[in-house]
């Protein structure tokens, strides 16, 4: 945690907020808060490093890490808690809540409760920003590098053309289904020089998922500045890259960015042509990201 030994015990609590926000939560019982607790795959055992580096700055206490299966679907996870009250009440300082969906509340009555914040990080210096965005990228952000082949037309006196283009494409994604948090993401990306949009899922109880971000000079902003903290791996969910780290890929995928002769798109007149240049485009890149 190199990056975080110049920062104070006020900023540290911030970043330990956003952790919460993310893949942590608040635990309660009866409606009052127990425990804070952090959830991820097994896959992400720096994450929990992350968690308890910052409980043991901010409390001085280690919280219990241990390893569990979901019954239900038989999956693995790991998990973190710290039973701290005084813990919990500095979280509150910070934003009034953290559950960040409505749980056994209908969506009216949860909507019309406090809402989950990160008011508390526009005021402060830039660098404290960019380290809580890239937290919050760190455990419930992904980013995908694709080769896409689209037909499009073109018009030339009068008459319509059609061919066949192949693109490089990314997408920075951090997923959040909150509103109020998705609107404040987007206020933070706004802060960091970012062009970010808001994703949408009918699927999602908010019909929100997130936050986007394609703009390929935002992009390399933000790998420029170190993309994740930890060493998370990527999970199954992405299975071509599954087990790689998100901070390698990060950095190859800004490598690739930088290539001097790179070229993002090029246009063929057979779809045939097209698309054995994309294979040859998606092994390339596959490659260069996993080298």
């Amino acid at each position: 945690m190199e990056e975080l030994q110049h920062l104070n015990k006020k900023d540290l609590l911030k970043l330990f907020a956003i952790v919460t926000l993310s893949d942590g939560y608040l635990y309660k019982r009866f409606g009052k808060p127990k425990n804070i607790r952090l959830i991820t795959s097994p896959g992400g055992d720096s994450q929990h490093d992350y968690f308890e580096y910052l409980c043991l700055q901010l409390f001085n206490r280690k919280p219990r890490r241990r390893s569990y299966i979901k019954k239900s679907t038989n999956q693995k996870f790991l998990l973190s808690e710290l039973n701290y009250r005084a813990g919990i009440t500095k979280l509150y300082a910070l934003s009034p809540e953290f559950n960040t969906t409505p749980g056994n509340k209908s969506k009216t009555d949860y909507l019309r409760s406090s809402q989950p914040s990160l008011k508390f990080l526009f005021n402060e210096n830039e660098n404290l920003q960019w380290l809580a965005f890239r937290t919050y990228f760190d455990f419930d952000g992904s980013i995908v590098a694709s080769v896409k082949l689209k037909n499009k037309k073109d018009k030339k006196k009068g008459k319509t053309y059609n061919y066949f283009q192949v693109q490089f494409e990314c997408e920075v994604q951090i997923a959040e289904t909150n509103p109020q948090l998705v609107h404040h993401l987007v206020l933070l990306c706004n802060n960091l020089g970012l062009r970010a949009t808001i994703k949408k899922d009918k699927r999602n109880w908010s019909q929100l998922s997130g936050v986007c971000i394609t703009e390929r000079k935002s992009i390399r902003k933000f790998l420029e500045m170190g993309g994740p903290l930890t060493n998370v791996q990527i999970s199954k969910k992405g299975p071509r890259l599954a087990g790689f780290t998100k901070k390698k890929i990060c950095r190859n995928l800004l490598n690739v960015l930088l290539l001097p002769n790179f070229k993002f798109s090029k246009s063929f007149k057979e779809k045939a042509t097209a698309l054995e240049y994309q294979s040859q485009f998606n092994k390339i890149l596959f490659e260069k990201l996993t080298s």
